[in-house]
């Protein structure tokens, strides 16, 4: 990671990715790491704001 600047809602980041790396791979793995840090560190995260446990029609508004 070259420089992320950090905002209220979403993040930017420049870095470098060898060419033997695709991007969709290197977004995919740290997408994941970072939304299980979020959750760790932020349980009511994983609470859900429309109710039940899964995400279906019924959870749109």
């Amino acid at each position: 990671i070259l420089e992320f600047n950090i905002q209220k809602d979403h993040i930017h980041i420049v870095m470098w990715i060898p060419p033997k790396y695709s991007i969709s791979a290197v977004m995919g793995f740290l997408k994941g790491k970072l939304s299980l840090r979020l959750f760790q560190r932020y349980e009511q995260l994983g609470k859900k704001v429309l109710g039940g446990d899964t995400y279906g029609p019924e959870d749109t508004v």
